[in-house]
C-alpha cells in the first residue's frame, strides 16, 4: 500500500523535482557514509589511543619492576661485599623509581581500581626503598666500625618479605593492567570489524543507490522522450487543425461569396428595372430564394459542425431497435424518392439493439442517401443494406452512380470538399454533408468507411457499435 502511495507520488512530481531526488540520493549516501567512517574512524583511534596507553602503562609497570629488582639486587651485594660499583647500582636504580611511580600514577588516572591498586603499589615500593637505604646505611655504620657482617646481613634478609609483598602487588598491578588491555584490545577489534561492515554495507548501498538512481533516471528520461513525443503528435495535430481551419475559412468564405454575391447582383438589377415593370423584379426575387435557402442550409451545417465538434458526451443516448428504425424510414424515403432511381433495402429480420440519438441516425441516413440520389443518373440503383456483426450493426448504403476517384478518397470526409469533375455538374452541394455524417458516426463511437470505383458506384459502411440484449428498448 506504501509502496503505491509513493509510485504515485512519484509519478504526480514535476520531472525537476525528480531530477534533484535522483541526484540527491547518492549525495546523501556518501555523505551518510562519510559521516559514518569519520564516526568510526575516531572510534577506532581514541580505542587505539588507549591501547597505546595501556601498553605504556605495562612498560612503564616493567620498568619500575626492573628498577625495583636492580635496587634490591644493588643494595644485597653491596651489603655483602661492600663493594661500591653494587652501591652505585643501588643509587642508580633508585633514583629511576620515584619518577617511575610519577609516571605511572598520571597514567592511571582514567580508571579507579587501578588507583587503588596503585596506590598500595606505592606505598610497598617506597617501603622497601626505604628499607633498603636503612640497611645501606646500617651497613656503612658497621663497615666503619669494623663489625661482624654476619649480623647486618641477617637483618638485610628480613627485607625479603617486603620486596615479595611489593613484587606482589606490582604484579596485581600488572594482572589487572592486562586485563584492561585485553578489554580495550577486543574493543578495538570490535570497532574495526564494525568498520569493515560498515565500508561493505557502504559500497553495498552505494551501488544500489546508484542503481536505483539509473532506474530512476532512465525513468524519468522515458517519460521525457514520451513527453516529446506527445509534444510533437500534439504538434503535428495543431498543424493539421491549423491546416484544416485555414482551408475551412477559405472554403466556407468562398461558399458564402458566391450566392451573397448572387443575392446582390439580383437585388440591384431588381432595383434598377422600371417602376412599371413587375416582371423582372418578380423574377429576381425567385432566383434570390434558392441562393437564401442554401446559404440557410449551409449556415445549418456548419452550425451543427460546431455544436458537435469534439463532443463526447453521451448522457442522451437511449437505446433503441435499429431495425425497426431503419425500415419505417426506407418505407417513407422509397415513398417521396425520385421514381426514375430504383430503391431496395434488406434489413436484418433480428432486433438490432444500438444506443444513440435517433435523430442523429437519421440526419446521417439522409445525406448518405441524397448524396447517393445526387450522383446517380436516372435508372440507376441505390440499396440500403443492414447486417449483424460481432459487435457491431453494419450500415451499407450503396449506389451505381459516377462513383469516386481514388485519388479523391482520402478528402471526401473534409469539410467543403467536392472532387472537381463533379463539382460543375452539382452546385447545390456545399460538401458539407459527408463531414457531418462522420462527425455524427463518431460521436456514437462508430466507424464509416467508403469503397468506390469510378462510374461503377459508391458503397457507404457504417459501423455502429451493438447494445447488450438485456437493455431496454427505445422504439423511434
Amino acid at each position: 500500500m506504501l509502496l503505491k502511495k509513493l509510485q504515485t507520488y512519484w509519478q504526480t512530481l514535476p520531472s525537476g523535482k525528480k531530477g534533484i531526488f535522483i541526484v540527491a540520493i547518492p549525495v546523501y549516501c556518501l555523505v551518510g557514509s562519510v559521516v559514518i567512517l569519520f564516526w568510526m574512524s575516531h572510534n577506532i583511534s581514541k580505542h587505539e589511543h588507549w591501547v597505546h596507553h595501556t601498553q605504556k602503562v605495562q612498560l612503564e609497570t616493567r620498568k619500575l619492576l626492573n628498577d625495583l629488582v636492580d635496587a634490591e639486587i644493588g643494595a644485597r651485594r653491596y651489603r655483602a661485599t661492600l663493594n661500591p660499583k653494587f652501591l652505585d647500582m643501588h643509587n642508580t636504580s633508585a633514583q629511576k623509581i620515584p619518577p617511575a611511580l610519577t609516571e605511572l600514577e598520571q597514567l592511571i588516572q582514567d580508571s579507579p581500581q587501578q588507583i587503588q591498586r596503585f596506590s598500595r603499589v606505592k606505598f610497598s615500593v617506597q617501603g622497601s626503598l626505604a628499607f633498603f637505604n636503612g640497611q645501606l646505611l646500617i651497613a656503612n655504620q658497621l663497615k666503619e666500625a669494623e663489625s661482624s657482617f654476619e649480623a647486618a646481613s641477617a637483618r638485610l634478609e628480613e627485607g625479603r618479605e617486603q620486596m615479595e609483598m611489593t613484587k606482589l602487588a606490582i604484579e596485581n598491578f600488572t594482572l589487572a593492567e592486562e586485563q584492561i588491555l585485553r578489554d580495550r584490545q577486543q574493543q578495538l577489534d570490535s570497532y574495526r570489524s564494525l568498520n569493515e561492515l560498515i565500508l561493505l554495507f557502504s559500497l553495498l548501498i552505494g551501488v544500489l543507490s546508484g542503481g536505483i538512481a539509473i532506474r530512476l533516471f532512465l525513468q524519468v528520461h522515458q517519460e521525457l522522450v514520451l513527453r516529446e513525443l506527445h509534444l510533437q503528435v500534439a504538434n503535428i495535430e495543431l498543424e493539421e487543425v491549423c491546416d484544416r481551419l485555414t482551408r475551412f475559412t477559405a472554403n466556407a468564405s468562398h461558399e458564402l461569396r458566391a450566392p451573397m454575391a448572387a443575392i446582390l447582383s439580383n437585388a440591384q438589377v431588381g432595383l434598377m428595372s422600371a417602376d412599371r415593370d413587375s416582371i423582372q423584379p418578380r423574377q429576381r426575387l425567385e432566383k434570390i430564394v434558392p441562393l437564401t435557402m442554401y446559404m440557410a442550409t449551409l449556415v445549418k451545417d456548419l452550425l451543427f459542425l460546431a455544436r458537435h465538434d469534439g463532443a463526447t458526451s453521451q448522457e442522451h443516448f437511449l437505446t433503441f431497435d435499429l431495425q425497426s428504425f431503419l425500415y419505417f424510414m426506407c418505407r417513407e424515403w422509397e415513398a417521396d424518392a425520385d421514381q426514375n432511381i430504383k430503391f431496395s433495402y434488406n434489413l436484418a429480420i433480428s432486433l438490432v439493439r444500438v444506443s444513440g440519438d435517433a435523430d442523429l441516425i437519421r440526419q446521417v441516413m439522409i445525406n448518405l442517401l441524397s448524396n447517393a440520389y445526387r450522383y446517380t443518373p436516372t435508372g440507376g440503383e441505390v440499396h440500403v443494406q443492414l447486417e449483424v456483426l460481432d459487435n457491431s450493426a453494419l450500415i451499407e448504403v450503396t449506389d451505381t452512380g459516377f462513383g469516386i476517384s481514388p485519388e479523391a478518397l482520402p478528402y471526401i470526409f473534409e469539410r467543403f470538399y467536392r472532387e472537381e469533375r463533379v463539382r460543375s455538374k452539382f452546385k447545390d452541394s456545399s460538401g458539407l454533408g459527408l463531414a457531418i455524417v462522420q462527425q455524427i458516426v463518431n460521436l456514437h463511437q462508430g466507424k464509416i468507411t467508403v469503397t468506390s470505383e469510378v462510374d461503377q458506384g459508391t458503397t457507404f459502411q457504417v459501423y455502429l457499435p451493438l447494445e447488450p440484449s438485456d437493455s431496454s428498448i427505445y422504439f423511434s
